[in-house]
């Protein structure tokens, strides 16, 4: 019975940390779409893309 409430234990501290790991990854993706975003207001309020295709010599997709 001991070693059952260890690998219970085990386990419930595993599913724990991947709960944890879960969280933090939404977390910096939730963080990385707001940059993302913020990135391309800058962008646009600054007119780079304008100017990124008359540097490149018109526009160049992908």
């Amino acid at each position: 019975m001991e070693r059952a409430e260890r690998i219970n234990e085990e386990a419930r501290a595993g599913i724990a940390r991947a709960r944890a790991r879960a969280r933090e990854a939404e977390r910096l993706d939730a963080h990385a779409a707001e940059l993302t975003r913020r990135l391309r207001d800058e962008i646009e309020e600054n007119g780079w893309t304008r100017k990124l295709e008359e540097a490149w010599g018109g526009r160049h997709d992908g």
